[in-house]
């Protein structure tokens, strides 16, 4: 185990200067209730913790109709073209032919830089994916350096 592996295993264990521990929730998890910087505008964003050991980090779900539009497309628009593709006689890597569309899995991130090395960081992971009558979209934010863990888990 690395060395910061292993700091940040003490990380729950560190006292506050006024000599407290940070607060813990029932499941040792720290409470963040009022702590949250922006925690209205989260809320209203539809924006809930996801807990782990590690930390946390913060994840929007939202829900769309397949007669959702965005810019001149509508989400249901998804089928005609894997219509195409199961109609397209040739080698693609980005195929779909034999697929269905509950079988596909979107998924992109943001992050802080192009190049690679230190400063480097994903802040967002997002994916989606077609359920029945309906693409069901998460979003993963990292809340602040270091607490990438929770963010991949």
């Amino acid at each position: 185990m690395s060395l910061k592996n292993k700091l940040g295993r003490m990380k729950n264990h560190l006292i506050r200067e006024d000599g407290n521990k940070e607060p813990r929730n029932s499941l040792g998890q720290k409470n963040f209730g009022s702590d949250l910087l922006f925690k209205d505008q989260w809320d209203m964003a539809g924006v809930d913790p996801y807990h782990s050991e590690e930390g946390y980090c913060l994840i929007r779900e939202v829900r769309y109709p397949l007669d959702y539009r965005h810019g001149k497309y509508a989400l249901r628009d998804l089928h005609t073209a894997l219509s195409a593709w199961q109609c397209y006689a040739g080698s693609h890597p980005l195929s779909s032919k034999g697929y269905s569309a509950s079988d596909l899995f979107f998924f992109d991130t943001e992050t802080t830089g192009l190049g690679g090395g230190a400063g480097n960081v994903i802040f967002l992971l997002g994916y989606a994916r077609f359920e029945e009558d309906e693409v069901i979209i998460r979003q993963h934010f990292l809340p602040e350096p270091g607490l990438e863990v929770p963010l991949y888990k």
